[in-house]
């Protein structure tokens, strides 16, 4: 047994109206752009809220990371360099030499200066990467006093004096 559809409802094998004939009731209104999206930020409104708060609260979140937090960083004390050292090997206090030329030798902070001089000249020795260093000076006839300074990291200085005396070959 089939059932009849209820009255109310339009029957789907009938057209409601027949051709040329216009319905006043379900004409439609041209769409208007402002009614769209007036009605888009009505319905959505709270939405958008949200969206907006949350990228602003993001950008200032970025902004207050990039240039205003610092992480706290361990300061790192200054290490203690090591004062200045100074082993003279060459010359001996109050050796006695036969050549103008006298070897200086000895060690000290690798990679410093040992200034030596007497009252007529001065060499400057550089120390390799162990603390070796060594040279020739040039000395004057009869006694002469060789200051050396060493000069460490922390611009300290160790200063030594040696008594050497250049004899010619006739005077011995």
């Amino acid at each position: 047994m089939i059932e009849n559809p209820p009255s109310n409802l339009p029957d789907q094998d009938k057209p409601n109206q027949q051709e040329g004939e216009s319905n006043p009731q379900k004409q439609q209104e041209p769409i208007n752009p402002k009614n769209l999206i007036t009605s888009f930020f009505n319905k959505y409104k709270l939405s958008i809220i949200v969206i907006v708060a949350a990228l602003i609260v993001g950008i200032l979140l970025i902004i207050y990371l990039i240039f205003i937090y610092k992480p706290k960083t361990q300061v790192q004390t200054p290490t203690q360099l090591p004062k200045a050292e100074f082993i003279l090997d060459e010359p001996k206090d109050q050796q006695a030499i036969t050549s103008a030329q006298i070897t200086i030798s000895g060690r000290t902070n690798p990679n410093s200066q040992v200034v030596a001089y007497t009252d007529t000249n001065e060499e400057i020795f550089e120390s390799d990467e162990n603390g070796n260093f060594s040279g020739v000076l040039t000395l004057e006839q009869g006694p002469n006093e060789i200051t050396f300074t060493a000069f460490g990291n922390n611009e300290e200085e160790v200063s030594e004096t040696r008594s050497v005396v250049y004899v010619t070959e006739g005077e011995l």
